[in-house]
C-alpha cells in the first residue's frame, strides 16, 4: 500500500513538472518581414512594400524626447511571432538629449568645443504590437567602465535559441575616455562589437517586456555577430 501511494505521488509530481515545463517556454519565430502588416500609402496612393525608416514610429518618438542623430541606415528591425501573437521589434542607435544639447552649443558659440558625454550614444530596443502600438522599450546596459561608453552602431536582431524566449541584439560601442584616433586609418580601432541577450517576459497583466541577461554571454563580450552569440549560448546550455 505504501509503495502504491509512493508511486502515485511520484507520478503526480512528474505530471506537474511536465505541465509547468510546457508553459515555461512559448514558441518564438522571427524574421525581418515588416510587410506582414498593412503598410501605409505613399503620395501616389500606392502601398509601400516595407516599413521604411521614414514611417518607422520610433524616429518621431525619439525626436520628441530631444534625441538626435538617429543613425540613418544604421538600424535593425524584426517581425516576431511569440506565444501566438504578432510583434515588431526595432533597435535604434541615437544620441541622448543631453548630448544633442551639448552639440548644439556650437551653433550658439562657434568657438565652443563640444564634449563627448559618457553614455551620450545610446542603443535601445522597442517592441510594438501588430498595429505598431509601442508596448515596451529597453536601453542596452553597456559595461560599467570608467568614463562611460558610447553606443555607435546598431546592426542586427535575431532569435536566440529554440529553447529560449529571447532575442539577440548585435551592436558596437567605444570607451569615451579612449584617445581620439590620430589618423583616418586609426578610426574604429578601439570600437567594440558585441551581442547582448534580452529575454522576453510578461508581467502580471500579460504585458511583454525585455530583461537583459548577461549570465552566459557576459558584459563586456566580443561576440561580434548573432551566430557567434548563438554558439556561446549553446555551450552554456550543455553545461
Amino acid at each position: 500500500m505504501k509503495n502504491s501511494k509512493k508511486k502515485l505521488l511520484n507520478l503526480l509530481a512528474v505530471s506537474l513538472f511536465c505541465a509547468y515545463g510546457s508553459q515555461s517556454h512559448a514558441e518564438l519565430t522571427m524574421d525581418n518581414n515588416f510587410a506582414a502588416i498593412q503598410p501605409p500609402k505613399n503620395l501616389y496612393g500606392l502601398k509601400e512594400q516595407t516599413l521604411s525608416p521614414i514611417n518607422d514610429p520610433r524616429d518621431a518618438l525619439l525626436k520628441s524626447e530631444g534625441s538626435c542623430d538617429l543613425g540613418g541606415d544604421d538600424y535593425a528591425i524584426g517581425h516576431m511571432i511569440w506565444d501566438g501573437q504578432t510583434y515588431y521589434i526595432t533597435a535604434q542607435q541615437y544620441q541622448s538629449a543631453a548630448q544633442c544639447a551639448e552639440s548644439d552649443r556650437v551653433n550658439i558659440n562657434p568657438h565652443y568645443k563640444s564634449k563627448t558625454l559618457p553614455n551620450g550614444g545610446i542603443c535601445e530596443l522597442f517592441l510594438y504590437d501588430d498595429k505598431l502600438k509601442l508596448l515596451t522599450r529597453q536601453k542596452v546596459k553597456l559595461p560599467d567602465i570608467a568614463g562611460g561608453s558610447w553606443c555607435n552602431g546598431s546592426f542586427a536582431l535575431g532569435r536566440a535559441t529554440k529553447s529560449m524566449d529571447a532575442i539577440l541584439y548585435s551592436l558596437m560601442y567605444y570607451r569615451v575616455n579612449d584617445p581620439i584616433a590620430g589618423s583616418i586609418k586609426a578610426i574604429g580601432t578601439g570600437w567594440i562589437r558585441s551581442t547582448y541577450l534580452f529575454r522576453l517576459e510578461k508581467d502580471a497583466d500579460g504585458k511583454p517586456y525585455f530583461e537583459q541577461d548577461n549570465s552566459c554571454l557576459g558584459s563586456p563580450n566580443h561576440y561580434a555577430t548573432i551566430p557567434d552569440a548563438r554558439k556561446a549560448l549553446a555551450q552554456c546550455e550543455t553545461k
